[in-house]
């Protein structure tokens, strides 16, 4: 007989006695292909219901943010009175309720300016060292570890001796 015609190779077929063996073996391996097909989904599911909440959160503290803005101008030249202590009282609640979610204001001065974190606007009056924050003209906003917005601060001015 050529090779042309001799007859396809087949896949030998189990002998009758391990047949049940055979199938059960199959059976097996795709019980277990699914099982981890169902745990790869459940964990995809998760993993986007964290993120379709975390940016869900994300864009509501995005419009919180002016709105802070604003209680932080208002507070900064209002003056002392029970009204304005009851604005701060809000204000305050507010801050807290946010950081309880995550996030974290960026308003500290003398620290060193990074840039991750920090815009510079320009140098102060006060003489100093260069690469610390002197003034936070206005504050920055993280959620975790991303910055949502950063703050525009201003630095030191450094000292400039003529001769």
């Amino acid at each position: 007989m050529s090779e042309e015609t001799a007859p396809p190779e087949q896949e030998p077929q189990p002998r009758p006695e391990e047949q049940p063996h055979h199938e059960v073996g199959a059976l097996t391996s795709m019980i277990k292909r699914v099982q981890a097909e169902f745990v790869n989904y459940k964990a995809r599911v998760e993993r986007d219901r964290k993120q379709s909440i975390e940016q869900s959160n994300r864009d509501l503290i995005m419009q919180l943010i002016p709105i802070l803005d604003i209680f932080d101008l208002a507070l900064h030249n209002a003056q002392e009175n029970e009204t304005t202590r009851g604005f701060k009282m809000v204000h305050d609640q507010l801050l807290e309720v946010l950081k309880r979610q995550g996030v974290e204001v960026i308003d500290k001065t003398k620290v060193e300016v990074n840039p991750e974190i920090h815009e510079v606007m320009g140098e102060s009056s006060v003489e100093g060292d260069p690469h610390k924050v002197c003034a936070v003209i206005k504050k920055g906003y993280k959620l975790y570890d991303r910055v949502l917005r950063a703050a525009t601060i201003t630095t030191y001015n450094t000292a400039r001796i003529f001769f």
